[in-house]
């Protein structure tokens, strides 16, 4: 039967042979069916109705393709959730990770028993005592290296920040005190937690603390406000004004810090990082826009930098921000880059 409009899809089809067929409703106008008696069904009937089951055939493929893949994004954003939530404030691993600052330091099989018995009592203590805001990860095949992950504290202006601490006991412990690597990512936060990552402490206080009571100090005074704790030499702010400054600086130090652990997850704790951002990727927006001034270009930068980390690890924020200014910044970040590898090019062999 000649249907209207069916005869050049049809011919469109033998041409081009799309994998799933686009047809629009014009498409289907067909000639008035002639009446038929009663039970009779007529060819025109018989010859329309293959086509409309298949029509209607690929619609449905295409609706169980889409919830499919709905259904994919779903699981992946559970499967995150999940083992955020499956995350343990202590446990043990086979090995230390690749990324461990301490990873090659030597290491003797037969260590001193003394040692040996005070790193197994650290451990307990560990075990037993760590508060919900502080992760540690210790290892089988080297008892004398551990990893620490510490939650900035509310009310400090690194709050919501995370904060990695590689940890190494010295042969010769308890004489000389525990190693502490911070993980700072090119931030200078204070001089005790400096660019370098080593933790500034007074010896004494490392001599005389287990590792819980060192990571709770660094938590409850280190990152507790802009200013140092147990640093003389430290340039003090007088003044609120000063000091609100200070806290200011820290807080966007700490977003930027969050970045750069975004973009390479610290080994042995990617599911944490990804889960604790996610579930907090809100409040950090908002606390950005509180207290951060979004006309400096480089600060408004940060901020979009964070919205686009945020949503690439599963958070919608784009009630946080104009779709106009994030394109726009994006475009004046990829000229600057542009042109300084113009200026790389000319200036460089």
């Amino acid at each position: 039967m000649d249907f209207y409009g069916i005869y050049s899809y049809y011919r469109f089809q033998e041409t081009f042979k799309p994998s799933i067929p686009i047809v629009k409703e014009w498409e289907f106008k067909s000639k008035p069916t002639p009446k038929l008696n009663h039970g009779e069904l007529g060819e025109e009937a018989l010859e329309e109705r293959p086509i409309s089951s298949k029509f209607y055939g690929e619609i449905e493929e295409i609706k169980e393709t889409s919830s499919k893949f709905y259904g994919e994004i779903e699981e992946i954003k559970d499967r995150v959730e999940r083992r955020f939530h499956e995350f343990k404030n202590f446990s043990m691993s086979a090995y230390p990770p690749y990324d461990h600052y301490f990873r090659e330091k030597p290491f003797y099989n037969c260590i001193d028993a003394a040692l040996a018995k005070r790193i197994q009592e650290e451990r307990g203590i560990l075990r037993q005592g760590l508060p919900s805001s502080i992760f540690v990860r210790v290892y089988e095949s080297r008892i004398d290296v551990m990893r620490a992950v510490i939650v900035g504290r509310e009310g400090a202006p690194y709050h919501q920040g995370l904060f990695l601490f590689d940890i190494f006991f010295p042969s010769n412990s308890p004489t000389q005190p525990p190693q502490l690597f911070y993980h700072s990512y090119g931030l200078d936060f204070n001089p005790n937690l400096p660019k370098s990552g080593n933790v500034s402490l007074e010896g004494v206080i490392l001599k005389q603390s287990n590792i819980l009571e060192t990571l709770v100090l660094i938590q409850q005074l280190v990152l507790m406000n802009g200013k140092p704790y147990l640093n003389s030499e430290y340039p003090r702010l007088d003044g609120e004004k000063s000091n609100s400054k200070l806290n200011k600086r820290v807080f966007v130090q700490t977003c930027e810090a969050m970045l750069s652990m975004l973009k390479c997850l610290p080994m042995g704790f990617e599911d944490f990082v990804l889960g604790f951002f996610r579930g907090r990727a809100h409040n950090i927006l908002l606390n950005y826009k509180a207290c951060a001034d979004l006309d400096d270009q480089p600060i408004k930068t940060l901020f979009f930098k964070l919205v686009k980390a945020f949503e690439a690890n599963g958070t919608y924020c784009r009630h946080h921000y104009n779709q106009e200014e994030y394109d726009l910044t994006f475009k004046k970040e990829e000229f600057l880059s542009e042109e300084e590898r113009t200026m790389a090019s000319f200036w460089l062999p």
